[in-house]
């Protein structure tokens, strides 16, 4: 999961939020945003 952090962005990063649960900063460029139908969403973190 992306969580909204403008000083990250403007730096160039995201901050990621792993399967622990702990929230890391990482190059923006390491990752491709993609958009999920809803139900895939749901789907997704029920999983987790």
């Amino acid at each position: 999961m992306v969580l909204t952090d403008e000083e990250a962005t403007k730096d160039g990063d995201l901050r990621i939020v792993d399967e622990s649960g702990e929230d890391y900063l990482y190059p923006a460029d390491y990752f491709v945003i993609i958009e999920l139908p809803k139900v895939v969403q749901y789907s997704v973190l029920a999983i987790v």
